[in-house]
């Protein structure tokens, strides 16, 4: 159970799980489309002030390591189906790298940030256009950003009771992938209504949103920096 940590709040005391939760979102929006829009050398100082913002926040990679095959597995067909349609190796490695980066970017986001955060930063920003019913998405959203670790969850679980029966992956691999996926969908509905149960019990209201946020000097110093590091890459490029 240890490994089941991706897409997970995880309160630790570090610089960037301070920072104010629009704030982070504002920078990685920044982040993931300044990805689109530079070259290699600026692509590089993209990266390495990614990196800089895992190695600030502890991101445990080693302890992702096995959810993280599944977007090992993507980063693989995205390289080779650029490969084969450019031709160029280097091209396909590059694509592979800029999407491993827009990953790291988001379990940055969601490792830091506590998902009634994220409500809250969302209520925030689409407050002005009441006509949207900014309580009731906000509420929803939360929801949805909560029931997504969830799926990780059930992939884990049911691979591991699976391993503990000694199932092997070459063994009828058809109908293997039928019944594995057939027990994710059942787990995830049975998940889905025991969380229904449980905010049905506590009287949920999707139009109450509880707490609240506010901004400080060093958000607007990490913004600044955000700022900084992308038109400075974009200019030194």
């Amino acid at each position: 159970m240890a490994e089941r940590l991706i897409f997970h709040y995880q309160a630790r005391k570090t610089p960037v799980h301070r920072i104010d939760p629009r704030i982070k979102i504002v920078i990685t929006f920044t982040l993931t489309a300044a990805m689109f829009a530079v070259n290699l050398s600026q692509f590089g100082i993209l990266s390495g002030y990614i990196a800089a913002g895992c190695l600030a926040a502890r991101l445990p990679f080693q302890r992702y390591r096995r959810e993280l095959r599944f977007f090992f597995i993507l980063v693989c067909i995205i390289v080779l189906s650029r490969w084969i349609t450019s031709g160029v190796l280097f091209e396909g490695l590059y694509y592979g790298a800029r999407f491993i980066l827009i990953v790291a970017a988001g379990l940055l986001l969601t490792d830091t940030t506590a998902p009634e955060e994220l409500t809250l930063a969302l209520y925030w920003f689409i407050k002005p256009f009441s006509f949207l019913k900014p309580r009731r998405i906000a509420a929803r959203f939360n929801l949805t950003i909560s029931f997504l670790p969830i799926i990780f969850d059930a992939v884990m679980e049911i691979q591991e009771a699976r391993r503990s029966r000694l199932d092997t992956v070459w063994k009828r691999p058809v109908k293997r992938i039928i019944s594995f996926s057939t027990q994710i969908f059942t787990l995830i509905l049975q998940k889905a209504e025991e969380t229904a149960f449980a905010l049905e019990a506590r009287l949920f209201d999707e139009n109450i949103v509880h707490g609240s946020i506010s901004l400080h000097k060093i958000d607007f110093l990490v913004l600044l920096i955000t700022s900084g590091v992308v038109w400075g890459s974009i200019i030194l490029g």
